[in-house]
């Protein structure tokens, strides 16, 4: 068997552009997502033993998922998400049906109904007895063969090429790999002619060959291969898992175009809309316009933002126009662009509103030559980044909400030039909050607004979505607040550092 397929596949369903009907099979079923109220939907809590450590929540069985969350016949909007467009499906039940028909000479029936979860594929189904896929006696069974028989089968971890069952990786790596590891001994104890034991094995196996019983390994290993899971096999019937649809957001190129909007030379009308304006270029007497100050800071001269106009470069309280300046026309009226920048800074707008804060529809362009973009503290209110931002740091980061974005081509926080370094705080906090709904988070009561407090975070907005949005199109969303929403255009000879 080709083990090395089922570690590319792992927790990876193939899609398909068209969407398959769930509904209606009368053996199939569907878990809704609650969050298990012990663990907050982490799978794990907080033991103090030999220090801080994580363990399983044995609440949820080590899920996130309550136990008593209802399953009905209809499929919920994270299902078909997750599972209709993945053709696989089909054959995940088939296999897993497989699976119930093998258990079948080791005394377990499981009914013939099949539940469906989605979950975060980075859910915590550690390495405990929680983990069991297999009716725990057959797996015990199993295990004392194994045992008996170690020296003649000879089953080493070369020869399913994974690793050690027990290796770091994702918790489901874990759990395929044990099974790859059980099925390549039983394929070589029937390769050898080897029984199973008489004595306390049950009617259906006991002193049969290995050879004559089907290898419950064979199937449970077909459903790893369809990139879905297997989660149980018992009277109540079979359970499978199905990972949360990620949607993954290019950071990179937004990376590429960040501060480099397409011009066409072809210029339209930037009056034809009442509700913009053009902030006045009048430079800060402070920083000369560049946006940043020299300032000595333990015994080196370092370059700060300008606190008097907040790193624009712009002096405070300039006046807003509804005529663009020769620098905005230069900067706007040839990037098409700029009406999806505008469109985008609305979403944003929109996704304060759960928040409590009302933003005019009112847009102000600047635009400028400065690329010291990064010094601001974050694009959305105070009101809305700092409790977000504490929470990611740090009640959540211990339960597995990454502290960084994974996709290495940012670079660590904080580094290189100062708008990459802006684009890599706001996509760090785009992909936590994404990895939150993965979770299946909830907002806490205490810190936040009544319309966001104690909601699942999956039921609102990502606000930093929009301005990334924003910054695709080569513009930047300078700030989003009761006074309206401000964009960034740089000049066209603006040189990035």
């Amino acid at each position: 068997m080709d083990y090395g397929q089922l570690r590319d596949r792992l927790m990876r369903p193939e899609r398909a552009g068209q969407r398959t009907e769930l509904a209606g099979d009368p053996r199939r079923a569907f878990v809704r997502t609650v969050p298990c109220t012990s663990c907050d939907g982490s799978g794990t809590v907080t033991v103090w033993w030999d220090g801080c450590e994580q363990w399983g929540c044995s609440d949820c069985d080590v899920t996130g998922n309550a136990k008593d969350a209802p399953v009905g016949a209809d499929p919920g909007t994270e299902h078909v998400d997750a599972i209709a467009g993945c053709p696989a499906f089909v054959d995940a039940e088939t296999a897993a049906r497989a699976v119930a028909a093998a258990l079948a000479p080791w005394g377990h029936r499981p009914a013939d109904r099949i539940t469906w979860r989605v979950g975060a594929s980075s859910e915590p189904r550690i390495c405990s007895s929680l983990a069991r896929i297999l009716p725990r006696a057959v797996e015990d069974l199993l295990d004392e063969f194994f045992r008996l028989r170690d020296k003649e089968i000879g089953i080493g971890v070369r020869e399913v090429g994974l690793g050690f069952p027990g290796d770091g990786g994702p918790s489901h790596a874990f759990l395929m790999r044990g099974h790859a590891h059980g099925h390549a001994r039983l394929a070589a104890a029937a390769r050898l002619g080897l029984r199973y034991p008489a004595a306390g094995f049950p009617d259906g196996v006991a002193g049969r060959p290995v050879a004559e019983v089907p290898n419950p390994f064979t199937p449970l290993l077909d459903v790893w291969r369809t990139g879905f899971a297997p989660e149980r096999f018992d009277e109540d019937g079979i359970g499978l898992f199905a990972p949360r649809r990620v949607r993954a957001m290019d950071y990179l190129a937004i990376r590429d175009r960040m501060l480099r909007p397409v011009h066409t030379g072809r210029p339209v009308d930037l009056t034809d809309d009442s509700r913009r304006g053009f902030l006045r270029p009048v430079r800060c007497q402070v920083c000369g316009g560049s946006g940043t100050t020299m300032n000595q800071w333990d015994g080196a001269a370092e370059e700060w933002a300008c606190g008097t106009c907040g790193a624009t470069g712009v002096a405070k309280g300039a006046p807003v126009d509804a005529e663009p300046g020769r620098g905005h026309v230069d900067a706007i009226a040839d990037c098409p662009a700029f009406r999806a920048a505008e469109a985008a800074a609305r979403a944003a707008a929109g996704a304060l509103v759960p928040w409590g804060i009302a933003v005019p529809d009112r847009i102000v362009w600047r635009a400028g030559h400065t690329t010291s973009i990064a010094l601001r503290y974050s694009d959305l209110p105070f009101a809305v980044s700092h409790p977000i931002g504490l929470l990611f740091t740090t009640e959540w980061r211990p339960t597995g909400l990454s502290a960084f974005i994974d996709d290495p081509g940012l670079g660590q926080l904080g580094t290189g030039p100062s708008h990459v370094a802006r684009l890599r705080g706001i996509a760090s906090d785009h992909a936590r909050w994404e990895q939150a709904v993965q979770l299946g988070r909830t907002l806490p009561e205490e810190g936040f607004p009544a319309g966001v407090g104690g909601r699942p975070i999956a039921e609102l907005p990502n606000p930093f979505a929009p301005v990334l949005a924003v910054l695709r199109t080569g513009f930047v969303l300078d700030r989003v607040d009761e006074t309206g929403m401000w964009l960034y255009a740089p000049h066209p000879d603006t040189v990035l550092s």
